[in-house]
């Protein structure tokens, strides 16, 4: 392999003003210099970049606490065990025609909710 003749104006060593080290004494002081804050890092191919973008969530985010069922959104709704959009949908149509759950053993009046879906997720609700 050939070296150019040139080969040391490649490498920059120079001194980092802060610190007085040069980033070869840096690295091997362990205390590699860091960028500036308004630096960017542009050696990033564009693979490297839509790899790093976040991903949508499979499912919804789960919210703390339990879901009141008379106020919470079909999103809200959705994050409770064995509710999907379609029973998500039920409860805010039964909500929209009956008004508020007095109690959370009211969803079984609710198409598509029984006693197991209840009882499932009877600990994440609250009226």
């Amino acid at each position: 392999m050939k070296i150019p003749a040139n080969h040391n104006a490649a490498f920059d060593d120079s001194q980092d003003e802060e610190s007085g080290l040069s980033q070869t004494q840096s690295f091997e002081a362990g205390t590699a210099l860091q960028p500036e804050a308004n630096e960017t890092d542009t050696q990033h191919s564009q693979a490297d970049v839509v790899a790093a973008k976040p991903q949508a969530a499979a499912v919804s985010p789960k919210y703390s606490g339990p879901v009141n069922i008379n106020t919470a959104t079909k999103e809200q709704l959705m994050t409770l065990s064995g509710i999907g959009e379609v029973k998500a949908a039920a409860i805010l149509e039964y909500r929209r025609e009956n008004g508020s759950f007095y109690t959370v053993d009211e969803l079984t009046n609710v198409k598509g909710i029984g006693e197991k879906t209840l009882e499932k997720i009877r600990g994440n609700i609250k009226v």
